[in-house]
């Protein structure tokens, strides 16, 4: 089975796809909060506004609002169909559900979760 067969066909290699994706978002949100938070710099605004001019001029950064939309896209897609496929293996649900044994509730409510940020 060739990398790029295993990413798109097996489950650890869909995972894959949702931690990369989702490190890619996570970044896009640091670097975000970084340059708006030049704002606070006391200078007037003349840094916030150099920066501001650069991201909004620069073809590399342009061409990465794209990437960023396919990322965010991608990441949801994966994200849903992950979660319908992991319910069609198991259609029977356990008679005592313990999730709190061997997992956390963020990692279980992750849909949720991000929906929320979705939202917001």
């Amino acid at each position: 089975m060739g990398a790029l067969t295993f990413l798109l066909k097996s489950s650890i290699g869909k995972k894959i796809i949702m931690g990369l994706t989702g490190l890619f978002l996570i970044i896009f949100l640091v670097v975000h909060c970084t340059v708006n938070s030049l704002i606070f710099m006391n200078d007037g605004g003349v840094l916030f506004n150099e920066v501001a001019e650069f991201m909004g001029t620069n073809v590399l950064i342009r061409t990465m609002e794209i990437v960023l939309f396919l990322g965010i896209i991608l990441h949801i897609i994966q994200g849903l169909y992950l979660v319908f496929e992991n319910r069609k293996a198991r259609s029977v649900g356990y008679t005592v559900p313990n999730g709190s044994a061997s997992s956390k509730w963020y990692s279980r409510s992750m849909g949720l979760l991000g929906t929320l940020l979705m939202i917001f």
